[in-house]
């Protein structure tokens, strides 16, 4: 009867989970369709690239560059498709895609759930308080509103057994349980969001100060000794990410620092909304004011009405409980970061690691776990009372009611909450083919004009997702990275961020045009012309009609209900190739050359690329030949046939790992065309190949498995080492 006791409310809260996410299983599978503010992270981003990961996975396969994402992205550097993470490995390796992406919510929650419910018995409180704590917590604002954002869900799910440990240990030094620590951490910067991890040890540590280092001196070189070993254990353990990551975190533009503006900060305002959630508007009704200019998920977390009362009372025992001093205590330091511009402390967002994260209220994550252990540490005090009542035989009937009212009436209000969330629709929805899509074939890129986004702004902003039905008519508009799910090439990008020839090339070639939305017209630049040309963009989606004449409006799609703009697809003339032979070119060194000579109207006339070489040769009418022997993504193999000397030109990203072999001898590749790469090829038949080899996962791999066998050797030494 005890064991059933002790682990009925672990059934209690499993169940709950199940319960909660069962309509995205039966009777028909479903998928969260909610947008964001630009697009949306799940039908943009985490769906179409846990597809990638899906079809890699099923072929034995780890998916390492993707070409249908602009001219080629790195899938393992940017790592938001979390194909390291063994959770993921496992499920989507053995289950259809719908279900192992569905399945990560039930996992995600489950770990949140439960973890929080045993950070509370730690702390020896009732079982009661414990689940009172472990739902509040789980099916929090901050939790539902990011169910869009997987990368950051996963991350946080691990927090509250990182918190536990760490109480654990803190309890007792002799506890075997810090081995756990590095592994957790690994998975943590296994899931591809940098940020969370930092959030984490950031508040791990700030805990572990005032709770720990203060008060216990004679403990600080055993702390700093253990802090460096699992530091280090999880540093290596996730080498096989981090080392790609970094390679593209030093190429992009997130190292850039602070510019201007930062896209996360809180007001005083957002204060309200942690006692009704949409006091300040509803995004599900679009009336979530525009003007925060930052997505409502990033601002937002509610705990229930009577657990945040709960909570700001547990303020009067700020004397008297050292615990709830330093609760508070960290609570206003996040709450100073979380303010961002509108914090004293704004210098710090200039220096790094601050600087090279832009949404800083994400440490509201922070906030909402300890302002859930202050509710339930009062909550735990009014069960306190009534016990002492009892043992003196008082009348306690009061005190019952109001215990099971604060229990049922939060847990309702949070559930409810969570339910009326989210929008869903059946997943053929989603994976069915766009109308609009059916009129082009996948010969060519295709691309949506940046300021398409603006439909999705206007219409989240206006809308909301009163009829989510509309967000799949919106799919018809070309944007990234969704039409990876139906094999399409996008030149467009989707992605946290961008390296900068990523980012300069989408920039010219999609943001030097000029467009009126009241006649509905735009007209693209020679630069972005040329630019797509070069890119081997054939295919243009837009909500206005291009007036270019060397565009062709081929095909729209109008909507259902008449309530949206119609959809255009044009046809862009005199595309180059994904892949050609040329004699003819243009040399450049710099971007500030190419501006120059790709806005030049005709500068296709006399040059098929721009290429970054001092090598010059004689242009010739000879066009050669080109045949594709092999086009898989990380290796391209072509038979060449020329008269005389030409370079090979390919619309291939040149990231680091790219490799060229001529006749099976390595040969260098150069630039091209700003993002692309090309290959000298002197005249005759050869065989050229361009594989991928990215060697920062293999580093990665290297440092990772002598880390494990090295955390393996030291788990079996401190498991079985015979005290001295």
């Amino acid at each position: 009867m005890k064991f059933f006791l002790r682990f009925l409310p672990i059934f209690i809260l499993t169940v709950l989970v199940i319960l909660f996410f069962l309509p995205l299983f039966w009777p028909i599978s479903q998928i969260f369709v909610t947008p964001d503010a630009q697009l949306s992270d799940i039908l943009h981003l985490n769906y179409p690239l846990k597809y990638l990961l899906s079809q890699s996975l099923k072929q034995n396969q780890l998916p390492l560059w993707t070409d249908l994402i602009g001219t080629g992205f790195p899938l393992i550097g940017e790592g938001q498709i979390q194909a390291l993470s063994p959770v993921n490995l496992l499920l989507f390796k053995c289950f259809p895609l719908i279900t192992a992406f569905n399945l990560q919510y039930v996992l995600i929650f489950l770990g949140l759930i439960l973890g929080m419910y045993f950070v509370a018995r730690e702390f020896r409180w009732s079982p009661l308080t414990a689940l009172f704590c472990a739902i509040i917590y789980a099916f929090s604002g901050l939790h539902i509103a990011k169910i869009p954002h997987l990368n950051n869900l996963q991350a946080l799910s691990y927090v509250p057994f990182i918190f536990l440990i760490v109480l654990k240990i803190q309890k007792n030094k002799q506890s075997k349980l810090w081995l756990l620590l590095p592994v957790l951490l690994s998975q943590q910067l296994l899931q591809g969001h940098v940020q969370y991890v930092f959030m984490t040890v950031l508040f791990i540590g700030l805990y572990g100060f005032v709770n720990w280092w203060i008060p216990k001196k004679n403990d600080r070189i055993w702390i700093l000794k253990k802090v460096v070993l699992i530091g280090s254990m999880a540093l290596g353990l996730a080498a096989i990410q981090l080392i790609p990551t970094l390679e593209y975190f030093i190429k992009s533009n997130g190292r850039a620092g602070l510019s201007g503006d930062l896209l996360g900060s809180m007001t005083l305002s957002h204060l309200l909304q942690f006692f009704s959630p949409y006091i300040l508007g509803d995004p599900r009704a679009g009336t979530y004011p525009a003007k925060y200019a930052i997505g409502f998920h990033e601002t937002f977390s509610y705990i229930g009405v009577i657990p945040i009362l709960l909570a700001l009372s547990s303020f009067f025992c700020v004397r008297s409980n050292t615990l709830v001093r330093n609760l508070w205590l960290l609570i206003g330091i996040f709450f100073l970061i979380a303010f961002e511009k509108n914090s004293p402390i704004y210098f710090l967002f200039s220096f790094p690691p601050f600087s090279w994260f832009h949404v800083q209220s994400r440490f509201l994550a922070c906030i909402t776990f300890l302002l859930v252990l202050l509710s339930g540490y009062i909550y735990e005090k009014i069960q306190n009372t009534l016990a002492e009542k009892r043992r003196q035989k008082k009348y306690t009937l009061g005190l019952y009611l109001l215990i099971i009212s604060i229990f049922t009436i939060s847990i309702f209000d949070v559930l409810h909450f969570a339910y009326l969330y989210h929008p869903k629709l059946p997943v053929t929805d989603v994976d069915s083919l766009p109308e609009l899509y059916k009129n082009i074939p996948n010969d060519y890129r295709m691309t949506s004009i940046p300021y398409e986004n603006t439909t999705w702004f206007q219409y989240m902003y206006t809308s909301g997702w009163k009829n989510p039905e509309d967000y799949i008519y919106l799919l018809n508009g070309g944007q990234p990275n969704y039409t990876v799910m139906h094999t399409i090439p996008n030149f467009s990008i989707y992605s946290g961020f961008l390296t900068g020839k990523q980012q300069q090339i989408l920039s010219l070639a999609l943001s030097t045009s000029e467009w009126n939305d009241t006649t509905k017209v735009a007209t693209l630049s020679a630069l972005a012309l040329n630019t797509l040309r070069l890119q081997n963009t054939k295919y243009i989606f837009s909500t206005l009609t291009l007036a270019n004449t060397d565009i062709k409006q081929i095909a729209q799609v109008n909507s259902p209900k008449n309530n949206l703009n119609p959809i255009y697809v044009s046809e862009l003339s005199q595309v180059k190739p994904l892949y050609y032979l040329t004699n003819r070119y243009k040399p450049i060194h710099f971007i500030d050359e190419y501006i120059e000579e790709a806005n030049k109207p005709d500068a296709l006339m006399t040059s098929d690329a721009f290429l970054t070489t001092d090598k010059m040769l004689i242009p010739t009418s000879d066009k050669g030949a080109v045949t594709v022997i092999s086009d898989k993504p990380t290796e391209k193999v072509f038979t060449l046939t020329t008269t005389s000397d030409m370079f090979f030109v390919a619309s291939i990203y040149l990231y680091p790992g790219w490799e060229a072999t001529l006749d099976k001898k390595k040969t260098q590749t150069i630039p091209s065309n700003l993002s692309g790469m090309a290959v000298f090829i002197p005249k005759g038949n050869h065989t050229l190949t361009l594989r991928f080899v990215p060697k920062s996962l293999y580093i990665g791999f290297g440092i990772s498995v002598l880390t494990l066998i090295l955390y393996v050797w030291g788990i079996i030494r401190s498991l079985f080492r015979t005290p001295s």
